[in-house]
């Protein structure tokens, strides 16, 4: 088992891992660790860099749209994930919880690459993108360059007021960890998109927007997916 003090002595440490940090979401014990499991700090200042640069001190609503994942195994056999969301409906839900909430601006984190539907929803939502306000530094490596994106695209959505997630997507278990274990958002800030377009998520319960951009910065954790 994770003890507090075995906890506590992770302060100073340096973690390194390969694939996702949303694995660590049982056992319990791996989950006293999730705090303590972050990004490089050069991450997080990239992502509040963004996040300032794009939005300032005004809340916002990040919206993850991922490409369902392949079907996982289950007591029963192989379980589907829920339909890829369109970009209509993908609106729908971000609109409305615009509206409720008076939140003027977006953000999206994506894998989808279909012109069609991607002009659809720009011209819905109007979202800053990660992709078009950062380019890509002279030289550096494909791959390194693409994780190092991913990341700071997790980190936004996990400042953000609000968050909108696909459902079994990976990117967006991470974004749920983030938010909870490294800027403390409320869970009620966070909800799967579905085909319910009538309660796409509920409010926090103050009505606090809780824009986040700086994560604590007493660890140097690296989370390397290369």
């Amino acid at each position: 088992s994770t003890s507090r003090a075995s906890v506590r002595a992770l302060r100073h440490t340096a973690i390194a891992f390969a694939g996702g940090a949303d694995a660590l979401l049982a056992p319990a014990a791996a989950r006293a660790l999730r705090p303590y499991v972050r990004f490089e700090q050069s991450v997080y200042d990239a992502a509040a860099a963004f996040v300032d640069a794009q939005f300032g001190a005004a809340p916002f609503v990040a919206v993850d749209w991922r490409r369902p994942p392949p079907p996982r195994p289950g007591p029963a056999g192989l379980v589907a994930a829920a339909a890829k969301q369109s970009a209509h409906e993908v609106a729908r839900h971000a609109k409305r919880l615009q509206k409720r909430r008076s939140v003027g601006r977006a953000f999206l984190a994506t894998d989808i690459s279909e012109r069609a539907e991607l002009a659809h929803l720009h011209a819905k939502l109007r979202p800053a993108r990660l992709d078009a306000a950062t380019p890509r530094a002279a030289g550096s490596d494909d791959a390194v360059a693409r994780a190092r994106a991913a990341h700071v695209e997790v980190a936004v959505c996990a400042m953000a007021s609000y968050f909108l997630g696909s459902d079994g997507a990976p990117t967006t278990a991470e974004v749920l960890e983030e938010r909870l274990a490294t800027f403390g958002h409320a869970e009620e800030t966070a909800a799967l998109m579905g085909d319910d377009h009538e309660t796409t998520v509920a409010p926090h319960p103050d009505g606090a927007h809780g824009v986040a951009t700086r994560a604590p910065t007493h660890v140097a954790i690296l989370h390397d997916e290369l």
